[in-house]
C-alpha cells in the first residue's frame, strides 16, 4: 500500500504544480473546481481500501490535501490550515476514509 500512496501523492503534487503555474489566471471557484476534480478525486477513488493503513501513510495524503487547500486560498506555507479546510467543507483524509467505508 505504501507504493500506491506514494504514486497518488506524486501524481497529486504534479497536478498542484500545474495548477499553481496558472493560478494567477484563475478565479477562486475555478481553482477549487480544478483541485477537486484533479486532486481530491485521486484520494476518493477506492479510498475504502485505505481503511486501516498506518498513520504515516495517512499523513502523506493529508499533506497533499493541505497543500491543495493552500493553493486555492493562496495561503502561505505556515498559515494555519484548519480554517481553510472548514471554509472549503473538506474532511481530513482519515475522516474521508471512514466516511467512505460507512457509506458502503
Amino acid at each position: 500500500m505504501d507504493k500506491h500512496i506514494t504514486n497518488i501523492c506524486r501524481s497529486a503534487y504534479t497536478e498542484i504544480r500545474k495548477i499553481s503555474s496558472i493560478r494567477h489566471l484563475l478565479s477562486f471557484d475555478a481553482t477549487k473546481t480544478l483541485v477537486c476534480s484533479l486532486i481530491l478525486s485521486k484520494f476518493d477513488y477506492c479510498n475504502a481500501l485505505l481503511t486501516g493503513i498506518p498513520q504515516h501513510l495517512t499523513d502523506k495524503l493529508q499533506k497533499v490535501q493541505n497543500t491543495a487547500a493552500r493553493l486555492i486560498f493562496r495561503a502561505k506555507k505556515h498559515d494555519h490550515i484548519q480554517p481553510l479546510m472548514q471554509q472549503l467543507h473538506w474532511l481530513p483524509i482519515s475522516s474521508r476514509i471512514i466516511h467512505k467505508e460507512l457509506s458502503l
